[in-house]
């Protein structure tokens, strides 16, 4: 259900139906039921309430699991002529006498299920205030002056497409709690929201990695839902879709970073200080990365964002996000009852033995079978 509150989402804000399918997987024809069955129900009307998760199921029910396609039994066999560089009609001709089906058939089975990466031959066009790019980067081993240790220490950067100006922070891990925080830290610091957020197939952020249908974490969907942008997940090996923050973690590591570990060491740090870092990178980013001239644009990223970018980011909410903590497969016990954070949560007895995802704020606590 929380996939298909993410699809209302998306079709409230009168994305294509074909654009929903890249982005997300989710075939045309389920997009299309659920497009009738919001109009009829009142959910594409911005000024009315996301219908929950409790309303989807009363209204959509469970999903069937899709019938298994006759040719899934030969799919060894496919992926060997495919190794082999044998056209459709080939393999249509080997499978005719062995399953009825057409080379249409054949043809869908083999682009949906054997997908080809292609090779980007052309420069994107960008829109102000559409797309961020985020990702996190190695830079190295700092001295954590709070915690008193040598701790490694990594780059995130949030990107905006357009004018290239980048919100950037270090940090000590890449955990679930700093990918959300330095998300609301970007926002604030652009003082705006992107239509679109492209994260990495970080485990923060995506729990399964699929070049079809991406499985995105409940807790960013909630996160996402408050500050009103669409998830638009980096696909598997293909890092060409964010090469841009791909980019500015290079350009920080290749421009910044030896600098700074240079004039540390002339400090006598045999380690650079975590503490100076943070402001030393915030001096750089404001003396040097922000006024940059880009090349084959003349103008700096400053420059573009202040007078094209700002104005067109949504605004932001009117408080900020509560953070949510999300676990995955809690088992039903005997009792019927769930473990989460030294406490127990009741479920009916029929779950007994299933497994449970549990996704939580400050005041409530959401269970999943």
């Amino acid at each position: 259900m929380t996939e298909y509150r993410d699809l209302i989402r998306r079709l409230r804000q009168s994305q294509s139906i074909r654009g929903i399918q890249r982005e997300t997987g989710v075939h045309r024809t389920i997009i299309r039921k659920l497009q009738k069955k919001a109009v009829k129900n009142g959910w594409l009307s911005p000024q009315s309430p996301l219908p929950s998760e409790e309303v989807l199921y009363q209204e959509l029910g469970k999903s069937s699991k899709a019938a298994p396609h006759p040719l899934d039994g030969y799919e060894d066999k496919i992926r060997k002529w495919l190794e082999d560089k044998y056209s459709y009609v080939v393999i249509h001709s080997l499978l005719k006498n062995r399953v009825d089906c057409s080379e249409a058939t054949v043809r869908r089975y083999i682009k949906k299920n054997f997908p080809t990466r292609l090779k980007a031959t052309m420069r994107r066009e960008t829109t102000p205030g559409e797309v961020m790019e985020v990702d996190f980067g190695y830079l190295g081993i700092c001295y954590d002056p709070i915690t008193k240790k040598r701790r490694k220490t990594h780059l995130f950067s949030g990107r905006l497409r357009h004018s290239r100006e980048a919100y950037r922070e270090t940090v000590y891990d890449q955990n679930q709690e700093t990918f959300f925080s330095c998300h609301i830290h970007a926002f604030e610091y652009f003082g705006g929201v992107p239509k679109k957020v492209v994260p990495d197939n970080l485990k923060a952020a995506v729990i399964k990695a699929s070049f079809e249908s991406p499985i995105i974490n409940r807790a960013y969907r909630k996160l996402a839902e408050h500050y009103n942008f669409m998830i638009s997940p980096c696909l598997p090996r293909t890092p060409e879709h964010k090469g841009g923050v791909e980019n500015d973690i290079k350009y920080v590591k290749n421009n910044f970073w030896p600098i700074f570990k240079e004039k540390q060491k002339d400090k006598g740090y045999s380690d650079p200080n975590g503490k100076e870092l943070i402001t030393a990178l915030e001096k750089w980013n404001k003396e040097v990365a922000r006024v940059r001239k880009i090349g084959g644009v003349g103008r700096t990223p400053e420059e573009l964002f202040k007078s094209e970018e700002k104005a067109a980011l949504q605004p932001l909410p009117p408080y900020k996000w509560r953070s949510l903590q999300w676990a995955t497969g809690l088992r039903v016990q005997e009792t019927f009852r769930i473990q989460y954070n030294k406490a127990f949560y009741s479920l009916p007895y029929k779950y007994i033995g299933q497994k449970a995802d549990v996704l939580s704020d400050s005041k409530t606590v959401y269970i999943f079978i």
